[in-house]
């Protein structure tokens, strides 16, 4: 961040809706298998709706047993899998991983520099200028079905207010951050 408010850079944020969905989970023969046991009044209602489903319900216990085939909030691996399926996406858009941080990529032009920094599902984005930032993002909406970028002048990232001065100069304000921290540790004591 210091970086691209040095050099003045325009930045933004992009959000890939429903992003773990994009990552398999399973990409080899032993990787293990997930499942989700569905309780028996919710079978019923499936089974309702889609007769289909009824010779995958257990006789014995009346529920259904479904393998999870797309990584999905709440599963350990899923950030690493999302984060993996992103990097080979930038990668092969010429951007190259940091040996410093394995979360930013770099894509350095003749012209101009463009930061990717990573953290889960959030993607903020640092370039010389806005024409790298559309084309990354029509990049991402070719890939993924629903792409939301926040270009404003002020905006959130990982607890931080993000925001541009007029004059072009950046500004990071963790103030918000700084008192909701402050509350919930007023909170326990």
């Amino acid at each position: 961040l210091e970086l691209a408010m040095r050099q003045r850079m325009k930045w933004c944020k992009m959000d890939i809706g429903d992003a773990y969905l994009n990552a398999c989970l399973y990409k080899s023969k032993g990787d293990d298998v997930i499942l989700i046991i569905i309780p028996r009044y919710l079978t019923m209602i499936l089974v309702e709706n889609l007769p289909g489903l009824k010779g995958f319900v257990d006789p014995r216990s009346g529920m259904l047993w479904v393998q999870v085939l797309k990584a999905m909030y709440g599963l350990v691996q899923s950030a690493s899998l999302w984060y993996e399926v992103l990097v080979k996406f930038f990668t092969s858009l010429g951007f190259k991983s940091s040996t410093l941080d394995q979360w930013m990529l770099t894509k350095m032009n003749r012209k101009d520099m463009t930061i990717i920094m990573l953290y889960v599902d959030d993607i903020l984005m640092l370039a010389d200028n806005k024409k790298s930032i559309n084309w990354l993002y029509c990049k991402l909406e070719e890939e993924y079905e629903t792409v939301d970028i926040d270009t404003l002048e002020s905006f959130t990232y990982l607890g931080m207010v993000l925001s541009t001065e007029p004059n072009g100069m950046a500004l990071v304000n963790m103030k918000g951050y700084t008192v909701n921290v402050v509350s919930d540790y007023e909170a326990q004591y």
